[in-house]
């Protein structure tokens, strides 16, 4: 059906990472809690993995200049990057960005999983989002996107009409004057550790979030379920609302 995304019903109880698909772009933004100071000219971004760096220099650093050392009077910087994720082994890996003029590592990412486009897009959806202003420190104004893929799904659809309606005195008849519709998604996010809840939450207030193509806008707040004691991971869930299926049909008078 147009529009359905993913919904699989079993899966394997263990933590799972954001996703990049070989061959595919792949964009994010960095947002320090104590901005660097470092000028991205100097900086690179590398897949790592087993104390190894795979994959060196895949993507451009971007800074974002957004403020100053009120003692140094140095300029402060996050970063942003868009790269195509390369032609590497499947697997677990991190992101590396490190200064090769010093050869001294600035930040290390969590762990992201690498899968061939296939694999991507049988387990997880491409997620897209961005603000029309700045939010949670993120720079948005010079039309950023966040884009990777998640493991997320949808596990109800449900379907809500408004109609409004009167009756005419010489029939006595019910005219309807105008109807509402909207396609609830709900969606499920599986088996995330605490900072990737928090990271779905933030993202659900975004202005525009896009889920594999499909425009869509936070209906209720985003939920997490009770924790599993053993992998300390956990789902979340949040109703969202189908913003291209939404429409309004005004009848002739």
């Amino acid at each position: 059906m147009a529009g359905q995304l993913l919904n699989p019903y079993l899966r394997q109880k263990k933590c799972y990472y954001p996703v990049f698909a070989i061959g595919e772009e792949v964009s994010f933004y960095i947002n320090f809690n104590q901005p660097s100071t470092v000028d991205a000219s100097q900086l690179r971004l590398c897949l790592y993995k087993d104390d190894t760096i795979i994959s060196d220099n895949i993507g451009v650093i971007n800074s974002d200049l957004v403020g100053e050392d009120s003692i140094t009077g140095y300029e402060l910087y996050n970063y942003y990057a868009k790269f195509i994720c390369p032609e590497v082994t499947p697997g677990i890996y991190e992101m590396i960005i490190y200064n090769y003029v010093t050869n001294k590592t600035l930040l290390v990412s969590n762990s992201i999983e690498i899968m061939q486009p296939e694999q991507a897009n049988e387990v997880t959806q491409q997620i897209e989002y961005s603000n029309v202003s700045k939010i949670y420190n993120f720079m948005y104004d010079s039309g950023f996107t966040n884009k990777f893929r998640l493991h997320i799904f949808e596990e109800d659809r449900q379907y809500e009409t408004e109609v409004k309606q009167y009756r005419p005195v010489t029939t006595g008849k019910i005219r309807n004057i105008r109807t509402t519709s909207d396609r609830i998604l709900t969606l499920e996010t599986y088996y995330f550790d605490e900072e990737a809840h928090e990271a779905a939450a933030a993202m659900f207030i975004h202005s525009d979030i896009f889920i594999s193509g499909i425009k869509v806008e936070p209906r209720t707040a985003y939920k997490i379920t009770p924790r599993d004691r053993i992998r300390n991971v956990n789902k979340g869930q949040i109703e969202v609302v189908d913003v291209n299926y939404s429409m309004i049909n005004k009848f002739q008078s």
